[in-house]
């Protein structure tokens, strides 16, 4: 299909910000009640973020939560939330991605790395004095290994 035109010759990007129309940014066009263009809040492939911790980081979860949820809102389909794993000295967050955002890379020290192109789903990531771990959609990680981790979120598209 070819470009959609709108306000005189300007074309509609297909990510954020793409066009407005009288003062509105243009969501979606639909013609006849069938949606042919929806606006992505990012180009399809861009990496958003890189998340690394190593044991006894607590207070990396607390960055994770106080700065790359805001930066990011909208790979998120909620806000990421906090638990307590195995006590006081292991704790970890889960949080789920919004469809069209994937964890693409997974990486533990003591188990190597792994890739994943699945959308949206649910992760949780650990940390203890010794341990470290990612979990989650579309990765067959056992459990916490120990070392280091890091994990990346991109927008594949939806």
């Amino acid at each position: 299909m070819g470009q959609i035109i709108v306000n005189g010759g300007t074309p509609i990007q297909n990510y954020y910000p793409g066009v407005t129309v009288n003062g509105t940014a243009v969501q979606q066009v639909v013609v006849n009640g069938t949606t042919i263009w929806t606006r992505y809040p990012y180009p399809p492939g861009t990496t958003l973020f890189t998340f690394s911790w190593s044991p006894g980081q607590y207070s990396y979860f607390t960055t994770f939560v106080t700065s790359v949820y805001p930066a990011y809102p909208l790979a998120f389909a909620a806000a990421p939330v906090f638990y307590n794993a195995t006590g006081p000295a292991d704790s970890g967050i889960t949080f789920t991605l919004a469809s069209g955002f994937a964890v693409t890379v997974a990486h533990q020290d003591q188990q190597g790395t792994q890739t994943n192109s699945t959308t949206g789903g649910s992760y949780a990531m650990q940390v203890g004095n010794t341990i470290t771990g990612v979990e989650g959609t579309g990765f067959s990680f056992s459990s916490t290994g120990n070392g280091g981790a890091y994990f990346t979120v991109a927008y594949l598209g939806n």
